[in-house]
Order: structure tokens, then C-alpha cells, then sequence
């Protein structure tokens, strides 16, 4: 079991891609991309539920968010493998989407897919210890949990 975000992040993009059933396998740019989705995706959920143990994260799943301009654009992640990555975490029963996006061209009008944690992630979270350098200004102490 992993004691570190990085390390669940590269056993979990492995399980991911391990679990999809492909007939190829994807290139090393392209995992390096689903290890990014992955990242991404519980990156999230590991800084909601420090503020909110019931938190819900935002993930886009519309393709033009990824690509139409790499000024906007996720770096380092694609539609394909980030769609892969949540998707694929679903399967896993990590994650639950708890509200589907919708776009509605004509009004211009819609709302963003949420998705949470389950009990299992959940766990596995709170056995991680992590630096404030990883993610960004959460600062967690290990001792205290």
C-alpha cells in the first residue's frame, strides 16, 4: 500500500490501464498523460476532503476544455486520457460521479460533472502523508491525524 500521493498516483493509473482491457498498449507519452489525469482527479478530492470530509470535485469531460487552446489547457493532460483515467477510476469503485454534466448549445447553458470519493479512497487518503511543496498551500502534519 501506498504511503505517499505520488506513489498511489502511479499504482492507481497502473490499475487503471491494467483493468480497461486493451488490446494495445498506450505509448509512454500517453501513460505519462493518464498518470497526469489520474493525478489530477485525486489531487482534487485529497485537497476537498481536508476542508470537507463529504467534498465533491469539479471534473470537466467536454473535449474542447482540453484542446481547443493550450493557453487554457491542463497541462500535460489530454481528453482522452483524463476521460480514461475517470472513468476508469469509476470502474475501480474509487470515485462516484455524484452529479452529470450537461451542456445545452442552444441556451448556452449547462453544469460540470462532480464526482466523489468512496469509503475505499476515502482510506486510502488518510494514510497519506503529504508535503506542502506537493500540493500547493495545504500544509499537513502528519502527527496530528
Amino acid at each position: 500500500m501506498s504511503n505517499n500521493f505520488e506513489d498511489l498516483c502511479i499504482e492507481l493509473a497502473h490499475s487503471v490501464d491494467a483493468n480497461e482491457g486493451r488490446d494495445r498498449n498506450r505509448s509512454d507519452e500517453v501513460k505519462a498523460k493518464l498518470l497526469n489525469g489520474v493525478t489530477h482527479l485525486i489531487g482534487q478530492l485529497w485537497k476537498g476532503v481536508q476542508i470537507y470530509d463529504d467534498y465533491e470535485a469539479p471534473v470537466s469531460l467536454k473535449a474542447e476544455r482540453y484542446s481547443s487552446s493550450s493557453r487554457y489547457a491542463p497541462p500535460g493532460q489530454s481528453y482522452k486520457q483524463t476521460r480514461a483515467a475517470y472513468e476508469g477510476l469509476k470502474n475501480l469503485d474509487l470515485i462516484h460521479e455524484t452529479n452529470k454534466g450537461w451542456f445545452n448549445p442552444e441556451t448556452l447553458q449547462g453544469e460540470i460533472t462532480l464526482y466523489a470519493a468512496t469509503d475505499e479512497l476515502l482510506a486510502r487518503l488518510a494514510q497519506l502523508c503529504l508535503t506542502s511543496a506537493l500540493m500547493g498551500p495545504i500544509r499537513l502534519i502528519c502527527e496530528e491525524r
